[in-house]
C-alpha cells in the first residue's frame, strides 16, 4: 500500500517580502516533503571533495492557492548522515525560493554553518517573510558547499513525490528529476491572518466508468489532509450534472493529521437515469477538534456512462510471480481468498513468470509485460509477488518504473489485509462493461492447432475507433520449482503462450463491431486437458505509457469445453444459405420436415424448429447477442446474432 507521504498541496508563491514584526504568526501550518526521520542519502560520493550541491521541490500555482495572502516564515532541510560520506565541514548552506530551477533567487538566506546537524532537521527562521500570491509555480530548495552526501531523503518511501524531487547533478551540471531517492527532506512553515480552516484533498478516485441504472457500484478515494488541523469527519458527496446522487458522512477511527492520507471505500452508489455524466466527487462538512465546518476546494471529475445495455464485468487479474520468490505462495493465497469470495466467474486470472530463475514457465511476452508495467530489471525478483487488476492504476499504489510513474502493478503483500485487497477487486468488478464479447475457437487435438475468433460489439452510447485484444493460453497443475517447496509446488493459472503481443493486438471497429482471428500451434508439453483460453478487450493504449491501458472485458473457457471437433461443426459443403433481418434468421436449402437446431458455443441446445416451407424463419429475439451454430442433417453453419 502506498505509504503516508507528508507533502501535499504546499507552500508559497510570491514576489514580495514582509518584515517579521508585521505578520501575525499565531496560526501556522507545517507542510512536509518527508517523514520526520531522515534515513537515506542522495547524490554521489565525492570523496570529501568540496562541491556545490543542491536539491529542490516544485510546488504548482494551483497548490499555492489555498495559502494566498499568507507567508512562508520558516524552512527546514534534513541533511543525511552517513558513516563514510558525511562531510567534515560545510562552507556554506543557503536556503532559496525560485520561479525556475536555473532562475534567479526570489528570496535567499544563509544558514549558520556552526549549527548544522547531519541526520536531523536544520530549521531557518526567515529574517524577512515570503508573501504568497499563487501566481506561478515555485521551487523551494537549498544549495550546500561541501563534500560527501548532504542530501537527505525519506528512507521509508523511495518513490518520487507527485510534485517532483530535483537534484543538481554536480558532474553533468544540470538539474535532474531523481526518481530513486524519493521524498527530499524539505518542509516549510506558513503563517498569517488568512490561513484556511480545514481542507482535504481528493488525490485520486477509482470508481465505475460504466454503470447500469439497476445496479449499484462502489468507489475508493485517496484523501489527504492539506492543512495543519486534524480532521475527524467529513461528507463524501457525488454530483451528476449538478444533481446530488450520493452523500455519506465518514467518521474516521483516527484523526487525520496534516500531510497524512487515507484510502476510504464508499459503497452502493447508484444512478437512476441513462446518459453520459461528468460525475463530480467532492468533500463537504469537514469537522475537527476546533468544530469548524467547511467544504473542501478539492474535487475529482470522472466521466461515467450509464446504460441498461451494459453487461456484467469480468475482471482481468494478472499476477507477476517468480519460482525463487519465497513470498509468492502467500501472495497466491491472498488472491485465491479474494477471488473465491467474489466468485471465480467474475475474474480471469493469468500469472506472468519472467526471469528470476523461472525459465521453464517464462514466455517472452510476460517478460515484456514485467519490464513495461513493473520494473526494468525483473531478474532481480523485486516485482514478485505483484498483480494488476484490469491494468489500471489503483490510486497510485503501484510500483515505480524508471519513467518515474506509479503504474498499475502493486505488491500483493503490501496492499495489506485480505479485506483491503478484496475491496479493491470489488470496486473494479462492480464496474459494468461497455462491450458484448463473444469468443469462438476450434482445437485440433492431433495437430494441436488452435484457432480463435473474437467478436464484439460496443454497447450503449460508448464509442471507440479502435481497441486492443489480448489472447493467451493458461495451464494449471504444473508441478515444478518454488522456493521452500522442494520442487513439488503445484503451479496454476500459468500463462503458456500469447497469441498476441503483451499489449494486445489493435483492432479497428466498423459500425460499433469488431472481429479478429488468431491462431497458434500449441507445444507438445502443454497438457490440453489442463489448459484454458483467456481473452481480454480494452482501451487502445499507448505502449510508451504504462497508465494508458484499461481492460473493459475479459473471458475465459477451458480448451476441452467444446462438444464438436473442427470437422463436425465446420461444414464447408453445406447447402444451407442463411441471412438475418432484425431478429429473424432466414434459412434456405432445407426441405419440409427437416429439424433445425440452434446451439450455443458451449454446446447447449437453445432453440429447435421443424421446417414447414422452402424458406424457414427462426425468431432469435429470445437469444442473447453472441455466436451460435445452426445444425440440420449433419451440416453446421455458424452465425452471429
Amino acid at each position: 500500500m502506498k505509504k503516508t507521504i507528508l507533502f501535499i498541496a504546499l507552500f508559497c508563491s510570491v514576489f514580495s517580502l514582509m518584515a517579521q514584526n508585521s505578520v501575525d504568526t499565531t496560526d501556522q501550518t507545517v507542510l512536509k516533503y518527508c517523514t520526520e526521520e531522515i534515513k537515506s542519502a542522495g547524490g554521489n560520493d565525492y570523496s570529501q571533495n568540496e562541491l556545490s550541491q543542491a536539491a529542490a521541490i516544485k510546488v504548482t500555482a494551483n497548490q499555492l492557492k489555498l495559502y494566498a495572502g499568507n507567508y512562508v516564515v520558516k524552512m527546514a532541510v534534513g541533511l543525511a548522515k552517513h558513516e563514510e560520506w558525511t562531510p567534515d565541514s560545510v562552507t556554506r548552506l543557503t536556503f532559496w525560493i525560485r520561479k525556475s530551477l536555473n532562475g534567479e533567487n526570489l528570496w535567499e538566506q544563509d544558514y549558520d554553518t556552526a549549527n548544522i546537524v547531519f541526520g536531523a532537521w536544520n530549521e531557518l527562521v526567515f529574517d524577512e517573510f515570503f508573501a504568497i500570491d499563487a501566481t506561478s509555480d515555485l521551487y523551494f530548495g537549498y544549495t550546500i558547499l561541501c563534500g560527501g552526501l548532504p542530501i537527505g531523503g525519506d528512507g521509508n518511501n523511495l518513490s518520487p513525490n507527485s510534485n517532483a524531487t530535483y537534484f543538481y547533478d554536480c558532474d553533468g551540471g544540470k538539474w535532474i528529476n531523481y526518481n530513486n531517492c524519493g521524498n527530499l527532506s524539505i518542509k516549510c512553515t506558513i503563517a498569517g491572518e488568512n490561513m484556511p480552516a480545514y481542507n482535504l484533498a481528493i488525490n485520486s478516485v477509482r470508481t465505475a466508468n460504466f454503470a447500469r441504472t439497476d445496479s449499484k457500484f462502489d468507489a475508493v478515494a485517496n484523501i489527504s489532509n492539506t492543512v495543519d488541523k486534524e480532521v475527524n469527519s467529513f461528507d463524501f458527496v457525488i454530483y451528476a450534472n449538478d444533481t446530488e446522487v450520493y452523500r455519506k458522512t465518514e467518521t474516521l477511527a483516527k484523526a487525520l493529521k496534516n500531510g497524512e492520507e487515507v484510502n476510504i471505500f464508499f459503497n452502493d452508489i447508484q444512478f437512476t437515469e441513462e446518459g453520459i455524466f461528468d460525475v463530480v466527487y467532492t468533500i463537504e462538512n469537514i469537522e475537527g477538534s476546533n468544530k469548524d465546518d467547511n467544504e473542501s476546494d478539492s474535487k475529482t471529475i470522472v466521466k461515467t456512462y450509464v446504460s441498461d445495455e451494459f453487461e456484467d464485468k469480468v475482471m482481468m487479474l494478472e499476477m507477476f510471480s517468480g519460482t525463487m520468490c519465497s513470498n509468492c505462495p502467500t501472495g497466491h493465497k491472498y488472491l485465491h481468498a479474494a477471488t473465491d469470495l467474489l466468485g471465480t466467474e467474475k475474474c480471469v486470472w493469468a500469472i506472468h513468470h519472467a526471469g528470476y530463475n523461472a525459465s521453464e514457465l517464462t514466455v517472452d511476452e510476460s517478460y515484456d509485460a514485467v519490464q513495461f508495467f513493473g520494473f526494468d530489471n525483473p531478474a532481480a525478483g523485486s516485482y514478485a509477488p505483484g498483480a494488476m487488476l484490469d491494468r489500471v492504476n489503483l490510486l497510485e499504489v503501484g510500483t515505480t518504473t524508471s519513467t518515474g510513474l506509479n503504474g498499475p502493478v502493486f505488491s500483493v503483500n503490501e496492499v495489506g489485509s485480505r479485506g483491503v485487497l478484496e475491496s479493491y477487486m470489488h470496486v473494479i468488478q462492480k464496474n459494468m462493461s461497455p462491450i458484448a464479447l463473444d469468443v469462438d475457437f476450434t482445437l485440433d487435438e492431433e495437430t494441436r492447432e488452435l484457432i480463435v475468433t473474437v467478436n464484439g460489439e460496443l454497447l450503449g452510447d460508448f464509442e471507440a475507433n479502435s481497441l486492443r485484444i489480448g489472447v493467451v493460453t493458461i495451464e494449471d497443475g504444473i508441478i515444478g520449482t518454488q522456493a521452500g517447496h522442494a520442487g513439488k509446488y503445484t503451479h496454476t493459472h500459468i500463462i503458456r503462450s500469447f497469441l498476441t503481443s503483451a499489449y494486445g493486438t489493435m483492432t479497428t471497429l466498423e459500425n460499433g463491431t469488431f472481429s479478429k482471428d488468431f491462431s497458434q500451434t500449441l507445444k507438445e508439453k502443454f497438457v490440453l486437458d489442463n489448459m484454458r483460453l483467456a481473452v481480454w478487450v480494452g482501451k487502445n493504449g499507448n505502449p510508451s505509457n504504462i497508465n494508458s491501458f484499461e481492460i473493459y472485458q475479459a473471458y475465459e473457457v477451458k480448451l476441452n469445453d467444446r462438444p464438436y471437433t473442427p470437422v463436425e461443426y465446420v461444414s464447408d459443403d453445406s447447402q444451407l444459405v442463411i441471412y438475418q433481418e432484425n431478429d429473424i434468421l432466414f434459412v434456405k436449402g432445407v426441405e419440409i420436415g427437416d429439424v433445425l437446431s440452434v446451439y450455443s458455443m458451449d454446446g447447449k441446445l437453445v432453440m429447435q424448429d421443424v421446417v414447414t416451407s422452402d424458406i424457414s424463419k427462426l425468431n432469435l429475439s429470445s437469444l442473447t447477442k453472441g455466436t451460435y451454430l445452426l445444425q440440420t442433417n449433419g451440416s453446421y453453419v455458424k452465425f452471429v446474432k
